[in-house]
């Protein structure tokens, strides 16, 4: 690997991959060499930010970009093809930032896209062949030569920006002695985003010190090396390659397809329920607690869990809204972090095993003493020699034990007077057959008490 990229020979270039714009892209991420600082706190450091530039090959024009915290990974490269084939007024427009049509024209499918093995390599880009028609080749590993179009971007963004903001890195950061650049941070992630917009609206308009293609009819037409120039007469001359799809069909196409199950109290997915229109009209989950629970395809943005997207087999879509009162704890929450605190509250559970282990041996040990103490107490002979409990006179023992019960839990406090510890008569069982006797000794015995 080391010696094709280093020392191979060159016979050929980039400029035979591509017949005209959008014949093929290039996609790759970096991490940028700057450190940003927080939106709400100039104070806290945040890292460095994620960037990913998608550039056409045949005019050189960056198609697509993203950037972000979260690393190299499906979820910026979702971002960043996402918005290859946005409008890119619109995209400007959602960080406050005017342009116009003609600055920045480029939107649509490319026919191929060009990738290396990392986070594109994987199921969910399944989506992107089969859903929006795109051929993806991969690179081999340790060969950043072969995507050296986007990977030239990031070298021009850095040369043309990294002297004039603060924060950003340089090769003796990691020399022992050697400067802190985190201190001098102080872009947020927009002003950055709005740097990176800035540096693409110069570059696609920049003129090329070497003219990226030199056929016949781009000579004839005097085509000046410039990426913009470029793409307006690729489009017009070399035109039929970039096709245009339903904004939703591209999102879905993107999105992690997954199995979620019809459930009496849902649609389940990742431990959270949801419900649609059409779930409701057909009454899905009524039969479900009857004829049992089924599976369903459905696609997912990991970033969000307000919502999913049913998939049907005749091609038709539908968003079903998560139900609140089912865990209504994670409302705002991505799946990734309610599965960091599945995974954190399964290990707090398994360091909390001895002491619930301990609880539960003084639990059992408790209960023992209890009742061995109970039986010890049964074993004493009772004044009339009976050993064995009785279902006779319940109702008349129960109030007795009523009356005991209530001077232990009344809440107010009670005067003591000085016959207060006259004892509550207790019967003998040749009383306690003769009612009237019962009732005169406990009127003697409140007599007493008054």
């Amino acid at each position: 690997a080391k010696f094709d990229r280093n020392c191979r020979a060159i016979t050929g270039s980039s400029r035979s991959e591509a017949r005209g714009p959008g014949d093929t892209y290039q996609i790759d991420a970096t991490i940028a060499d700057i450190y940003l600082v927080s939106r709400s706190n100039p104070h806290i450091l945040i890292g460095r930010p994620v960037l990913y530039f998608v550039t056409d090959v045949f005019s050189r024009m960056i198609t697509g970009f993203a950037v972000g915290l979260s690393g190299p990974s499906w979820e910026g490269a979702m971002s960043a093809l996402y918005n290859m084939v946005s409008n890119k007024v619109d995209v400007c427009k959602k960080y406050g930032i005017e342009i116009s049509e003609k600055e920045w024209p480029c939107q649509g499918i490319p026919a191929k896209l060009l990738v290396d093995n990392g986070e594109m390599k994987c199921e969910a880009s399944n989506g992107i062949v089969l859903d929006l028609g795109i051929q993806i080749e991969n690179t081999p590993a340790w060969r950043p030569d072969l995507k050296g179009i986007v990977e030239n971007s990031f070298r021009l963004l850095n040369g043309q920006t990294k002297e004039m903001l603060p924060g950003s890195v340089y090769p003796d950061f990691d020399e022992r002695g050697g400067p802190d650049y985190r201190m001098d941070a102080k872009l947020t992630l927009n002003q950055f985003i709005d740097v990176v917009i800035t540096y693409i609206r110069k570059s696609n308009k920049r003129m090329m010190t070497k003219h990226p293609q030199l056929a016949e009819d781009i000579i004839r037409d005097h085509v000046p090396a410039v990426p913009i120039d470029l793409w307006n007469w690729g489009i017009k001359n070399r035109g039929g390659l970039l096709r245009q799809v339903i904004d939703e069909r591209v999102k879905i196409a993107l999105m992690k397809k997954e199995k979620a199950i019809v459930t009496p109290s849902g649609i389940r997915f990742q431990k959270m329920y949801y419900t649609s229109h059409r779930a409701e009209q057909e009454d899905w989950f009524s039969k479900a607690r009857v004829r049992g629970t089924w599976q369903i395809d459905m696609a997912y943005d990991p970033r969000g869990i307000e919502s999913i997207c049913l998939l049907f087999d005749n091609g038709d879509f539908e968003y079903a809204e998560r139900i609140i009162d089912s865990n209504a704890a994670f409302c705002g929450w991505s799946y990734e972090e309610i599965g960091l605190w599945y995974q954190y509250d399964a290990e707090f559970r398994k360091s909390k095993e001895k002491a619930g282990l301990e609880n539960s041996t003084q639990f059992n040990k408790h209960i023992d003493e209890i009742v061995e103490t109970a039986r010890a107490r049964s074993k004493i002979i009772p004044i009339d020699g009976v050993r064995h409990i009785t279902g006779k006179d319940v109702r008349a023992n129960r109030k007795k034990e009523l009356i005991h019960e209530r001077k232990i839990v009344c809440f107010t406090p009670q005067k003591s007077k000085e016959n207060s510890s006259v004892p509550f008569p207790v019967l003998e069982n040749d009383q306690e057959s003769e009612l009237a006797d019962y009732s005169k000794l406990l009127r003697q015995h409140f007599e007493n008490r008054l």
